[in-house]
């Protein structure tokens, strides 16, 4: 099963490429980042063969899981901040497997609220993972973490330094 990740960085100014990338591709499952609007090309989708669960809000981050077949929407929201309505984690089932789209805070600058708020958004992911893990629910993560693993994943890393996905608090989460 060829299950593909993209950040597209406004699903309408890139919808042509995305259905094109589909159509040479044939992915069983492409999840989707930054949608960027609330308005889905829905008809589309389906006429390139593929069913389209999304959580969407208008001009900010927005993810998407696009499947051949049919997807089961589980949750739209990160479990554990009922207050948090930003739209950055979907979780459907597929064939049995749950499939968990995410969008992670990007948390710069890191001497801000932004920081706080993705290592705490970081520590309901973990909570969410281990708790599918205690109940012996397959799963597979995909999406834009936005944290560079290693320095060996930048060009760079003297000049990330200061960076939110950068830090240690980042890369421990």
């Amino acid at each position: 099963m060829k299950i593909a990740t993209w950040n597209v960085n406004s699903l309408k100014a890139r919808k042509e490429h995305v259905l094109r990338w589909l159509a040479e591709n044939k992915p069983a499952v492409l999840m989707i980042q930054e949608l960027k609007g609330t308005d889905f090309p829905t008809q589309d989708i389906e006429s390139a063969g593929y069913h389209a669960a999304f959580v969407a809000q208008k001009a900010y981050n927005g993810v998407a899981i696009l499947s051949r077949v049919a997807p089961e929407v589980v949750c739209d929201r990160l479990p554990g901040d009922d207050s948090d309505d930003q739209a950055r984690y979907l979780e459907v089932t597929i064939n049995g497997i749950r499939l968990i789209n995410i969008y992670a805070p990007n948390g710069n600058p890191v001497d801000s609220e932004k920081f706080l708020y993705k290592q705490a958004w970081l520590a309901r992911l973990k909570n969410r993972l281990t708790s599918l893990r205690a109940g012996h629910v397959p799963f597979l993560v995909g999406g834009d973490f936005n944290i560079i693993p290693a320095d060996g994943d930048c060009h760079d890393p003297k000049a990330w330094s200061g960076d939110a996905l950068f830090r240690p608090e980042s890369r421990a989460a």
